[in-house]
């Protein structure tokens, strides 16, 4: 099989391997017909992620077609059309007890060195991981739900209900997936903050309240202004900006919360901790999500409440890892979402 493999820091490159067995009862193959790129791959690629270190086949936003079944599965059959949720817990730790399997420490994370990933014609996967597609979800979109479920985690996680304000930092695909996340569970007014017109483009495309390029305008005044004075019922970090962090609680209402999903990597920020205790903030850390963050996300898309197509900018072949990786990295045109289809 085809897969683009992460052959050593910042080299990526076209491999045949042999295709996966089935090697447990409970598990089924899964041909990849599309896969996206995230920014953990990005920094995969660099050398830079705890887990998807090179070597390795990286990718985990997929979706596919069951191409076999182990003696065990039931729930799943050849020819089903599935989406991955790319991760499953030990099923014994505290996290995977009380139903936060997310938040396990000893998870496993597809496109790591524990379970190759997406970046390949096929997988395998345990069936407990994966989620039919209807007919009228395409595969693109079911590839998107894996970045739509981080939104929607995060926008449930935040209590926001009907009518609450958000102001978004970061208008990527996160960003954008808080923004869809918002708005499914009921939210007012969403306002996405980010310094590049494309990404505020496709926002409104999706449904944004207000955009501002924070470099051309005051954001936190502006933020102000939308919610009367009082500033945002949440404010969600998409992007590990180290400033993100301050400027949030200065965006929040008091007694307001902020969602922290940005990965700050070595630019960590430095934070007067006063700016929480003194306005009575809340800030809560999310990670990634649960199957039933998949299922409102798909639900949503198929009763035609969202469409997130719009995120993706360029679908590349496989073939054409090396050029797909070249433009994530260089960013040498706008984009939201990059994607592989086999």
């Amino acid at each position: 099989m085809k897969a683009a493999f992460f052959s050593d820091i910042n080299k990526v490159e076209l491999r045949e391997f042999q295709e996966p067995e089935i090697e447990a009862a409970d598990r089924v193959k899964v041909r990849i017909l599309n896969t996206g790129i995230c920014a953990s791959d990005i920094i995969g690629l660099q050398g830079n992620h705890p887990t998807r270190k090179p070597p390795v086949v990286s990718g985990h936003e997929s979706s596919g077609v069951i191409v076999g079944v182990g003696p065990g599965v039931k729930e799943f059959r050849c020819g089903d059309r599935v989406a991955i949720e790319p991760q499953y817990g030990c099923g014994k730790c505290p996290a995977c007890r009380s139903g936060r399997y997310n938040a396990c420490q000893n998870k496993t994370v597809l496109g790591t060195a524990k379970w190759s990933g997406s970046f390949a014609e096929y997988i395998t996967a345990p069936q407990e991981a994966l989620l039919k597609l209807p007919g009228n979800v395409s595969f693109e979109q079911g590839a998107l739900l894996e970045p739509l479920a981080v939104g929607m985690h995060a926008a449930r996680l935040s209590g926001i209900g009907t009518g609450g304000t958000a102001a978004v930092i970061g208008s990527g695909p996160i960003g954008l997936a808080c923004m869809l996340g918002c708005k499914l569970c009921g939210s007012g007014k969403v306002v996405m903050l980010d310094i590049l017109d494309y990404n505020l483009g496709i926002a409104e495309k999706l449904g944004a309240d207000e955009t501002v390029n924070c470099k051309k305008r005051d954001a936190i005044g502006r933020v102000m202004e939308v919610t009367d004075g009082e500033g945002a019922d949440v404010v969600f970090i998409a992007v590990g900006i180290p400033t993100a962090i301050t400027d949030s609680c200065a965006m929040a209402k008091v007694g307001g919360r902020i969602m922290l999903l940005a990965h700050f990597g070595s630019r960590q920020p430095d934070f007067d901790v006063a700016k929480l205790r003194y306005r009575e903030l809340s800030m809560t850390g999310t990670v990634m999500y649960t199957k039933s963050d998949y299922i409102a996300c798909m639900n949503a898309m198929v009763q035609g409440k969202i469409d997130p197509t719009p995120m993706i900018t360029k679908i590349f072949p496989i073939e054409d890892c090396a050029s797909a990786f070249e433009l994530a990295q260089k960013r040498t045109e706008d984009f939201i979402k990059l994607m592989f289809s086999f």
